[in-house]
């Protein structure tokens, strides 16, 4: 009989499990004239409703929400594992326009201009401190929430409310770069696990191996152990 606690033991200490990715602000604009948008990721294993997120806007140290978008009011539903939503100035550039999943007035920000997503009326991420007027930006890196863009790094796995962690959380690039919008991509994945276990009449047996994550999984790092009747030395290994 296998050992389901040992096979286990077995996959998950080849290779370290790494956080599942969630979703979060994944590139921010703040460039010059209208060239402004927010690139929302969805780093999960499964589709996400647009109508559970929605975007709120602080202007200039505000408490009160200035403006607020809902993903859905883009007329799309969902956000596919692995895919980005854009919303966009409505005056960015054509360049600008063309990745823009939607145009919405929630852009009409400056660098001193607090930004909040939130999951089902939750904070998960922030740009900025909520009731803080922080003069022309916050300070990013090398750079700032004003005139520059900001892309989330890959090692980020998820969204955060804590200004002072998130801001250490971006690559910073000149003002006006956008060879990034409207993708992104994440070091973020879980361990492959058993997902089924078959132990039927004669020899009709089999396991079922699941990798949750995005990435592809090398398979030379994994491997399955049968442990027969109560042994500590892998009888099978495989």
């Amino acid at each position: 009989m296998i050992n389901i606690r040992h096979t286990l033991i077995g996959l998950m200490t080849i290779l370290p499990v790494v956080c599942q990715a969630q979703v979060f602000i994944s590139e921010y604009l703040e460039g010059s004239s209208s060239n402004k948008a927010i690139e929302v990721y969805n780093g999960g294993p499964s589709d996400i409703s647009l109508s559970s997120l929605s975007l709120e806007r602080y202007n200039n140290g505000a408490v009160t929400a200035t403006g607020t978008y809902v993903l859905s009011d883009s007329g799309l539903t969902t956000l596919a594992p692995g895919e980005v939503f854009v919303v966009a100035n409505p005056s960015a550039s054509a360049a600008i326009l063309a990745e823009a999943d939607a145009t919405d007035v929630i852009t009409f920000f400056n660098g001193d201009d607090a930004i909040l997503l939130k999951l089902n009326g939750t904070v998960i991420d922030v740009i900025g401190e909520l009731g803080v007027d922080p003069g022309s930006g916050w300070q990013v890196g090398t750079g700032a929430t004003n005139n520059f863009t900001l892309v989330r790094k890959e090692n980020t796995c998820k969204g955060g409310t804590n200004w002072s962690e998130v801001s250490t959380e971006w690559d910073v690039l000149p003002i006006d770069t956008i060879d990034n919008l409207g993708t992104h991509s994440t070091r973020c994945s879980t361990t492959l696990y058993i997902s089924e276990y078959i132990e039927g009449s004669s020899s009709n047996k089999a396991l079922e191996i699941f990798n949750p994550g995005r990435k592809v999984a090398d398979l030379t790092r994994f491997l399955l152990e049968r442990y027969n009747n109560g042994a500590v030395v892998p009888t099978d290994t495989f």
